[in-house]
């Protein structure tokens, strides 16, 4: 018992110490550390929170690159429109590197892929790895498990409407393409 309490003491006394090496640090040890805890951080293929990429533009330094999309246009509207295009969102993410690794790993597997940046209304940009081209949106989510066995994803994608413009996509093919998006069905 006594041996509990004194490694709980230690473990504590640890953290105080380590929390005020931190805080009195001088900012030239901060800096450095802050920028790289932020590059291994945006590296990472997280899907649930948005980073932040001090350092690049939103539109990731690709001349072929789309302008980003509201992340609103995305969205299932109803009611739906009478013409449009969906697709399935394999991917959401909050750099541009995770979703080109996802991207090639799709097209690798012989579907055409494609990734959309869209900034949501807090202006951070996620970029969006999504296949198909469906007509109707009963046809995206019948499309689900063929696409799941294909891409190794869960049956659970959302469908999304395609961006109109020069983001959309080519019509489809019997083969189910990618086109990336950022809304959930």
């Amino acid at each position: 018992m006594l041996m509990k309490l004194f490694f709980v003491l230690v473990v504590a006394l640890f953290g105080a110490l380590m929390f005020v090496t931190g805080v009195m640090a001088p900012e030239k040890v901060k800096i450095p550390v802050a920028r790289t805890a932020q590059k291994v951080m945006a590296s990472l293929p997280l899907q649930d929170a948005p980073q932040k990429e001090a350092a690049k533009p939103a539109n990731d330094n690709k001349k072929d690159a789309d302008p980003p999309v509201a992340a609103e246009t995305l969205l299932l509207p109803t009611p739906l429109p009478a013409q449009g295009q969906y697709a399935l969102q394999l991917g959401q993410f909050g750099n541009a590197d995770a979703a080109d690794i996802l991207l090639q790993r799709v097209q690798a597997a012989g579907i055409t892929a494609k990734r959309i940046a869209a900034v949501d209304r807090s202006g951070q940009t996620w970029w969006i790895v999504a296949a198909g081209s469906y007509g109707q949106p009963d046809e995206a989510r019948s499309a689900r498990a063929t696409m799941a066995k294909e891409v190794g994803a869960g049956e659970g994608m959302p469908v999304i409407l395609l961006p109109a413009g020069p983001a959309s996509p080519a019509p489809a093919s019997a083969a189910p393409t990618a086109q990336p998006a950022s809304a959930k069905s």
